[in-house]
Formats: C-alpha cells, sequence, structure tokens
C-alpha cells in the first residue's frame, strides 16, 4: 500500500484486541515505526471472518481501504485525513441480498466500470448472482447484479471485455 505523499510501500493492519489500525512505515534507519491511523468504532463487528480490500475506489489517486463487515454485511471505505489518519464512512450494505459473506467465494478488486477508479466483482452463493460494487457517489457503493451462474458455477464471465474466471 502507497498512501500520498509518502512514495514507498507500507503496512496496514488491524488489531482486533483493541478494535485499531496501524500503518508502519520504514525509517532511514531500516526499521519499521508504526502509528495508529484508525479505530474501527464505527464498524465494531470487524473480524477475522471480515474482508479488507486496498485500493482507489474513489478515483481520487490515493489508496483506500474498503472493508466488509461479516457481521452486518456492511462495506466500509477508510480514507486517509489531513490528520493522516484513517476516517471510514459506510458506503454500502449488502443485508437485502447477500445471505453469507463472500469469504472464500471469488472476489476480484479491478476497473471493471472502466472509470478510473477499483471497482469490487464477487459471487454470491446464496443467489448465484455476481454483484458489482462501484463507488458512485462520495459516501455510497452502487451495488449491481451483473449475472446468474445458477447453471454452472465454473462458467467464464465477461464484465465489458474483462475474463474473470
Amino acid at each position: 500500500m502507497i498512501l500520498p505523499g509518502v512514495g514507498q510501500q507500507e503496512i496496514l493492519f488491524h488489531n482486533p484486541g483493541d478494535e485499531t489500525w496501524w500503518l508502519g512505515r520504514l525509517n532511514l534507519s531500516n526499521q519499521f515505526v508504526f502509528d495508529r491511523v484508525a479505530t474501527t468504532t464505527p464498524f465494531s463487528g470487524y473480524s477475522g471472518d471480515s474482508l479488507t480490500y486496498i485500493g482507489d475506489f474513489s478515483g481520487a489517486g490515493n489508496e483506500e481501504v474498503l472493508a466488509f463487515d461479516s457481521s452486518n454485511q456492511n462495506w466500509w471505505l477508510g480514507q486517509l485525513n489531513e490528520n493522516n489518519e484513517f476516517s471510514f464512512s459506510l458506503v454500502a450494505t449488502t443485508t437485502n441480498f447477500l445471505t453469507s459473506p463472500p469469504l472464500g467465494q471469488p472476489t476480484f478488486i479491478g476497473d471493471f466500470s472502466g472509470f478510473g477508479r477499483k471497482d469490487v466483482l464477487f459471487f454470491n452463493p446464496g443467489d448465484q448472482n455476481w454483484w458489482l460494487g462501484i463507488k458512485s457517489l462520495p459516501l455510497q457503493m452502487l451495488m449491481m447484479n451483473t449475472g446468474n451462474l445458477t447453471a454452472t458455477y465454473q462458467t467464464a464471465y465477461d464484465v465489458q471485455g474483462c475474463l474473470l474466471y
């Protein structure tokens, strides 16, 4: 993960004991220095069953954290603010169609929409559909049903010319 203005790889991890996120940077002595950059109090159900993705989901040119909270089917976007801390905003909920978390299911991050930002594409075993999450408004991710594979799970699937599976 590379954050704005730093220009080097960094390590981001979540500590479930105190619900904090830590960012590690290599200093001039080649040692990692860790700073607390966020807490997950907005979505305290975040656990080992939750999923985390890194990418430029808003198209602003910065890496962001997209977290799926498996306890309530909510999607949270963490963006770095001016205080060098991540602030998380609820951008989508999938309780109306996602019958189980997409753990172990095919999940892809890429610019499938062609808008110049990362999208999330995942398979929902509950309804046998592929769902595409596109960051649309500042605090919203639009979830669209892109296809049903009830006949066969292992069929190649194409979203706007991108062979995925």
